[in-house]
């Protein structure tokens, strides 16, 4: 049955089939059994009284209690001391249909009533054998990443003992267990043993799954130990297996993100939350964003949508994914958290939340949705707090200098004036009288930034360009490298290379040029002049005469 609780509740009641009081609690460990099945009921209370203050008589009225034992607990944490009473009782039901374990009382403190669903007795199978295996499915076809529920049902014998078998692993899914329970089943008088196993599955994609039999195995005979048997009895082995079952797994539909459960639901908590006009400008406001999804993994439930407003910024933390199970449902929770900050005054308006998922109960899509909220920002307490008061009339200063102190103001005036103005007619003359030579020089001196920046990109481009960029690249750094010559860039590196070097040279120009329209091959000669070249270059002294050709002509 769907309900909508809190996401606080939720995550309470997912932890056990439980009703409870102030201190006093109830709980079954299931609550649909058949009429041959029995039923762990735990009973506890906070405090140490005696075991016969609850009366049991009402539980008699749809249950036959097989065994009633009680337990007292006391601990010491921190100084404290706290003490428990424990009742563990098995009961039987007595007719198929609905029952009711009703409330108990201790010292005015109430447990509450549990539900109990009892169905006709289920197919004894096979009882000849000490032990057996059952395995149940759910379904016999789901979709990727749609939860499967396996049941293994282990039923023994009283006399067998020492029980044990493999946990389940299917290739290809994920298996988690969501319940392991202990009870007793009566069949022609004879009293069965009962261990039973529930997993939630999801594969991970569309194929066959196939479910391998499980093996288990008890011990037949004594259960008294000796020193020789440390392990509890001598007596015969005798071993079991699950059947094996398939499942068809389908593809997931294309277009739409995939997202398939039983039911989903998106819950919001505000622990700042105070009246809306404590809200203001540049304050953040928390809000805790939880999508609940029963029968789903938390790592498949999808983000929040981005929402972008200009009255408000918004500031996420990183998302908390959380697991809980139940007897019949992994139930997945992902919860955001962010800081709100306002940015005006005003009405906020955050917008509804929409996530759409597959119903895989009804077999259609639906939308779990969070409504629109809308807050109100009032201004920033700082602003108020600097506004001048009403009726605020500024002080008035008489500032109106004495006779002698105003002369002595106007005077320092006019000299630091007249300073500043000297001071300034000299730079101007000095830089009118520079030597020409000087500023010559420094309009030859190269700039071997430039010249850097031009010298790599040409390796790069004699590496892997275009004839064009090739020759743009050469002109640049030859400007770059000799910002004085009178000849054209080409023609003068043309007059230093070797004749190699030059040959690839004149290759270039005649693919850029020529009428073929091919490109050149590769320049390793003309790389490797050009680096001989810059090698020089740099070694001459300043005084030196210009560089000598590789090529004299």
């Amino acid at each position: 049955m769907k309900t909508a609780f809190k996401t606080g509740i939720f995550l309470l009641w997912l932890t056990s089939y439980s009703a409870w009081a102030d201190n006093l609690v109830a709980t079954a460990d299931r609550t649909r059994i058949s009429i041959n099945e029995t039923l762990n009921l735990t009973l506890s209370y906070d405090d140490q009284v005696d075991s016969r203050q609850i009366d049991f008589s009402a539980l008699q009225q749809d249950f036959e209690i097989l065994n009633n034992s009680t337990s007292s607990q006391v601990s010491i944490i921190n100084g404290r001391q706290d003490v428990s009473t424990t009742w563990n009782l098995v009961l039987l039901p007595r007719r198929v249909g609905a029952a009711i374990i009703p409330s108990f009382q201790i010292e005015g403190n109430f447990s509450e009533a549990v539900s109990i669903e009892v169905s006709e007795a289920a197919a004894a199978g096979a009882r000849s054998q000490p032990i057996s295996v059952e395995l149940m499915v759910n379904k016999d076809s789901i979709a990727v990443m749609e939860q499967l529920l396996i049941t293994v049902r282990l039923i023994a014998s009283s006399q067998v003992s020492n029980l044990s078998g493999d946990s389940l692993s299917i290739e290809g899914a994920e298996t988690t267990l969501l319940n392991q329970s202990q009870f007793s089943e009566v069949v022609n008088g004879a009293t069965w043993q009962i261990n039973e196993w529930t997993y939630a599955v999801f594969a991970n994609e569309a194929t066959t799954l196939e479910i391998p039999g499980q093996l288990f195995s008890g011990i037949i005979g004594s259960t008294t130990r000796s020193i020789f048997d440390s392990f509890g009895g001598r007596g015969q082995r005798t071993l079991a297996r699950s059947p094996e079952a398939s499942v068809e797994v389908t593809a997931a539909p294309i277009g739409q993100y995939w997202f398939p459960a039983s039911e989903v639901r998106i819950e919001e908590d505000w622990p700042d939350a105070s009246a809306a006009s404590d809200y203001r400008v540049g304050e953040p406001i928390t809000r805790n964003i939880s999508i609940v999804a029963f029968g789903q993994k938390p790592e498949t439930i999808p983000p929040l949508p981005e929402i972008a407003d200009e009255s408000f910024k918004i500031y996420a933390d990183q998302p908390e994914l959380i697991s809980q199970t139940t007897a019949e449902h992994l139930a997945g929770v992902r919860s955001e958290s962010a800081a709100i900050v306002p940015t005006r005054a005003g009405e906020l308006r955050l917008p509804e939340i929409r996530i759409p998922w597959w119903d895989v109960e009804e077999m259609l899509w639906k939308e779990a949705v969070l409504p629109s909220q809308t807050l109100n920002i009032l201004e920033a307490e700082s602003s108020a707090s600097l506004a001048p008061p009403e009726n605020f009339t500024p002080a008035t200063v008489d500032v109106t200098p004495v006779q002698g102190e105003a002369d002595s103001s106007v005077s320092l005036w006019i000299w630091t004036t007249a300073a500043f103005a000297l001071l300034s007619l000299v730079l101007a003359l000095l830089l009118v009288r520079r030597p020409k030579q000087e500023v010559a020089v420094e309009n030859r001196e190269p700039n071997n930034s430039g010249e850097q920046k031009a010298w790599s990109a040409l390796t790069r481009k004699l590496k892997s360009g275009t004839a064009k960029e090739k020759r743009t690249a050469l002109e640049h750094w030859c400007r770059k490298a000799w910002p004085d010559s009178s000849k054209p860039p080409m023609q003068l590196l043309a007059s230093m290379l070797s004749a190699e070097a030059a040959e690839e040279l004149s290759e270039l120009e005649q693919s850029i040029y020529g009428a073929s329209g091919s490109e050149a091959s590769q320049q390793d000669h003309l790389l490797s002049d050009l680096k001989q070249l810059r090698k020089n270059k740099d070694a001459k002294s300043e005084a030196g005469s210009a560089l000598p050709p590789l090529n004299p002509i």
